[in-house]
């Protein structure tokens, strides 16, 4: 050793600097002198202590002098304290070595120790600070400068009992621990997450059941050697996050375990930068759309495998080429030129081109080119995205095909003859002529369907399509617009006689016998209607509605004719149109309800069932009765559309009854076309199994009579199956064909209902009267009940109750209800009131039973008029109207005319007359009179009903 003015006895840690496994050595910085070296760096260096301390620093270091203190000062200037040389050895050979230098005083001239770490086969910062930690544990002051030297990482030192002892300043940053409160408090294990703590288990051996703890960690950490792990890292306090953790043991001289040395490192970022490395690469190769990358010079960089299969190339044959090798010829060169305009403007370019594939294949793509620039904004390389489209360009071609033509018969369809129309039109506007706007609707084309299947019935139209095609002229056109209806507009007619010429020639081609699929005998029709540009209308859309109007004429007119537009019947047709186009929006907006009225037990007033009445909420304010909407729908199919409304809807409904337990028989209304329709059985099959709570029994259809008669043959079979099918059916109406004198069509009733005429005439007259009693002893020799419906007065009761007809409903009895009760509250209570008379009472007589009803509907009248100035309807000029009771007394009751109660009643009859006469007449004389006159009619009522009472029980007796 130099004789210096240093020893190294005047230094605290002379124990370690001798026993450390890394070379060390004590250099006087301003002259690069080597005052002292442990037996480490003599190892290291190849030279003995005394050697090595006859040297300088220089003298080892591959640099210059010079160069080795301009690293000095730079350190110093920088309070840099790590340095990398390479030093030579005594065997010549050079090593790369970290140095770590720290003052081992105050003052400039303080002696360095210096630290020697070989790093030429070391290349991760983990590994060295591991070997340096290994030999410093027990020195704070010189460890605490080499733990400082990362700020990366946070280090941590503990004892074998987990007491921290030692920690860097990232560790106060990234854990969030202070060096004063936590140093010499145990580190609590909780900081690793699960999955650090798991590996450390495993690794260890120890049993997952264990909790980890730290003399049970250095127990085992002797005999084995912890890999680095990651998991999350939890500091107090602080969020938790994804760390890297590696864990070292530091020796002392026996070799004997003191300390942990922990590096925890966040790699948060450095996984999130890997997963989308990775996921990018993911992309590349695995994208189904084709990527190709070039240089700015055009030439491929790279693709990936998807673009390989969509151009037939490897990646090696396509690497170093320029994309135009796989140009089709079917772009001109300005096509790109604008192209590479639009990249070189606005960094990228979308659209659609054609390339050739290497089997010589030509291809559609859909490309994207984007520019991607480097750092300073240059563009680096071209980024194109591919996707193979050439099924899509043959699926275009062929929807643009199904566009403009129909599909079963090539022809033009409405989108395409609107298009010629406007040309036609656009043309004949020069002064060409008239235009003919012909439609054509097959007649007898349904029954064919029906009877040989729709197969047949495509191939008809094929023909129907292909005859109409011969007998135009070459400039016309023939368009197909849906189902059997097919349009014909020709150009260039001269005379409406030419139209009339050719429609002929079309009519007699069709009626010729069509041989389709086997079958040698189809025959077929044609209603065609005419409208022509420019009398008829100057727009495509006008003649083809006029056009349109005309055709259903000549449907009108016997069919398989021609007729021309007629301006005057346009408008009615006009308006049916809207009305239809009403009723379809009605159905979509499920504007059509059941409002429900109960048919009841007329003795009693107890509930049997309820009518389903439809109604049509207009405007959602309205509601319209079937009266005003369904007449004016006759035959037409919109009826099926509302009937099976109905049906659902009374489906609905029902099935909530029996949800609740309260449910009662239905009968719906249904309209001929409706029973009359294919698929009118089908629906209620459907219907019943959809609703499989709900027995088909509870539901009854009705059928008119007057239907049922005209339908006889077609509809006895329909019925049938429905009542097969577990239906009721009703005959309703009947007694409105008062000519029919048998009814054996009552078999197929299960009920029937009594034309609500005759049940209002019977009141006037006799022969109504004796139909009724004739039709109840019809159904009763069958059988069949009878019910009497549209009941409206009190008296029509009286008189069905005499006839023994007991089931009935209208407004004398209920009114309708929004919906069907749901609980038994809801239910109507109806009391009806109604005197009963004895089998044995007089038919004839009925005016006398009902007098009371009706004359308390006089003074309701009375009292409506005294209130609201409505008017008195029994009443003409100043003549009250003749009443039943007066019509009897003076007729049929005379023959009781000895009986002194039928006196009294005349007399008092008379009297509430005169007082109903006087009671109108004071609403324009003297309207305060008026409440005086109503009391006296109300004690005469009452006085009369009291004598009707008597009359009526000497009346019985005396029939008895």
């Amino acid at each position: 050793m130099k004789n210096t003015a240093f020893s190294l006895a005047q230094v605290p840690f002379e124990q370690m600097f001798q026993a450390s496994a890394l070379p060390m050595l004590i250099i006087l910085p301003k002259t690069g002198e080597i005052v002292e070296a442990n037996q480490a760096a003599a190892h290291f260096y190849g030279f003995s202590i005394s050697e090595i301390c006859q040297r300088t620093i220089f003298d080892f270091n591959t640099l210059t002098r010079e160069e080795v203190l301009q690293e000095m000062r730079l350190a110093a200037a920088y309070n840099k304290n790590t340095f990398r040389f390479e030093h030579r050895l005594a065997d010549h050979s050079v090593r790369q070595v970290e140095v770590i230098s720290t003052p081992l005083m105050h003052g400039p001239d303080a002696p360095l120790c210096s630290v020697i770490h070989d790093v030429s086969e070391f290349f991760t910062i983990q590994q060295r600070e591991q070997l340096i930690q290994q030999t410093l544990e027990k020195h704070y002051h010189l460890l605490h400068a080499v733990l400082n030297g990362t700020h990366k990482r946070a280090m941590l030192v503990v004892d074998p009992t987990g007491v921290l002892r030692l920690l860097n300043k990232p560790a106060e940053n990234i854990l969030g621990l202070h060096p004063v409160q936590a140093t010499g408090k145990p580190l609590a294990t909780t900081l690793f997450g699960e999955e650090i703590i798991a590996n450390i288990q495993r690794e260890l051996s120890l049993p997952a059941s264990t909790p980890l703890a730290w003399p049970t960690l250095f127990a085992k950490i002797e005999a084995h050697a912890l890999q680095a792990t990651k998991g999350w890292v939890r500091p107090e306090g602080l969020p938790a996050f994804r760390a890297e953790v590696h864990f070292s043991t530091l020796k002392e001289e026996s070799d004997t375990v003191s300390g942990l040395l922990i590096l925890i490192e966040n790699i948060e970022n450095q996984e999130q930068a890997a997963e989308k490395l990775k996921l990018a690469a993911s992309v590349f190769s695995e994208a189904s759309e084709g990527i190709l990358i070039t240089s700015t010079d055009g030439k491929i960089l790279d693709v990936n495998q998807a673009f390989c299969i969509m151009t037939g190339y490897d990646r090696q044959e396509l690497v170093g080429q320029n994309p135009r090798m796989l140009k089709s010829g079917h772009q001109e060169p300005h096509f790109y030129q604008q192209m590479w305009e639009s990249i070189h403007a606005t960094g990228h370019w979308f659209g659609e081109l054609w390339n050739r594939r290497k089997n010589g294949q030509i291809y559609a793509e859909e490309l994207t080119i984007t520019a991607v620039k480097d750092d300073q904004g240059k563009v680096s390389h071209y980024i194109g995205l591919l996707s193979d489209i050439t099924d899509r360009k043959h699926q275009q071609a062929t929807i643009e095909h199904l566009a403009y033509y129909d599909a079963l018969t090539q022809l033009p369809n409405r989108i395409l003859l609107g298009d010629r129309m406007r040309q036609a039109l656009a043309h004949n506007a020069r002064g060409h002529g008239l235009i003919a706007v012909c439609y054509l609707d097959l007649d007898g084309f349904k029954p064919v369907n029906d009877k040989y299947g729709h197969k047949t019935g495509d191939l008809l139209l094929i023909e129907v399509a292909k005859r109409l095609q011969d007998c135009v002229r070459n400039h016309d056109t023939v368009a197909r617009l849906g189902g059997d209806e097919f349009v014909i507009v020709m150009t260039q007619i001269n005379t409406p006689e030419e139209t009339d010429r050719i429609l002929h020639r079309v009519l007699h081609t069709l009626h010729k016998t069509f041989r389709i699929d086997g079958y040698p005998d189809i025959h077929v029709g044609a209603s065609i209607g005419v409208a022509h540009y420019p009398v008829d209308g100057q727009d495509a859309d006008t003649l083809l509605r006029h056009a349109d109007h005309a055709m259903y004429q000549a449907k009108d007119a016997g069919r398989h004719t021609v007729h021309y537009f007629n301006p005057a019947q346009d408008e009615q047709i006009h308006q049916h149109h809207q009305f239809r186009n009403e009723i379809r929006r009605a159905l979509e907006d499920d504007a059509f309800t059941l409002h429900w009225q109960p048919w009841v037990d007329l003795s009693s007033g107890k509930i049997l069932g309820y009518e389903g009445l439809l109604r049509w909420v207009k405007d959602n304010r309205n509601i319209w009765l079937p009266a005003t909407f369904l007449e004016r729908l006759e035959n037409d199919n919109l009826l099926i559309a509302i009937g099976n409304r109905v049906l659902e809807q009374a489906y609905e409904a029902l099935d909530q009854t029996f949800q609740y337990n309260i449910a009662k028989p239905i009968s719906l209304n249904i309209s001929l076309r409706h029973w009359q329709g294919k698929t009118f059985i089908q629906k209620l099959r459907q219907l019943s199994e959809t609703h499989p709570r709900v027995p088909s029994s509870f539901i009854s259809l009705e059928i008119k009579e007057s239907e049922l008669l005209a339908n006889m043959d077609e509809l006895k079979p329909i019925i049938r199956e429905v009542r097969g099918l577990g239906y009721k059916v009703i005959i309703d109406g009947l007694g409105a064909k008062t000519e029919v004198t048998d009814y054996p069509y009552l078999a197929l009733a299960d009920a029937v209902k009594l034309s609500s005429y005759l049940l209002h005439d019977m009141l006037e007259n006799d022969q109504a009267l004796l139909h009724v009693q004739t039709l109840h002893l019809a159904c009763q020799k069958r059988n069949v009940p009878i019910i009497a419906k549209q009941l409206e007065l009190i008296e029509q009761i009286v008189v069905l109750l005499r006839l023994d007809i007991t089931q009935g409903q209208g407004y004398a009895i209920y009114p309708t209800l929004s919906a069907l009760p749901l609980q038994p509250s809801e239910e109507p209570n109806i009391e009806l009131n109604v005197p009963t008379l004895h089998l044995a009472w007089p038919i004839d007589d009925s005016a006398l039973a009902t007098a009371i009803p009706e004359h308390r509907r006089w003074l309701q009248k009375l009292h409506k008029l005294m209130l609201d100035g409505a008017t008195f309807p029994y009443q003409k000029g100043n003549t009250l109207d003749c009443c039943r009771l007066g019509d009897w007394m003076h007729g049929k009751g005379q023959r009781w005319a000895h009986l002194p109660e039928f006196n009294k009643l005349e007399k008092e009859h008379q009297h509430f007359r005169r007082l109903v006469s006087e009671a109108v007449a004071a609403i324009q004389t003297a309207p305060q009179n008026m409440p005086g006159i109503l009391d006296q009619a109300t004690s005469e009522l009452g006085r009369m009903a009291d004598t009707v009472d008597l009359l009526i029980h000497d009346i019985t007796k005396n029939s008895k």
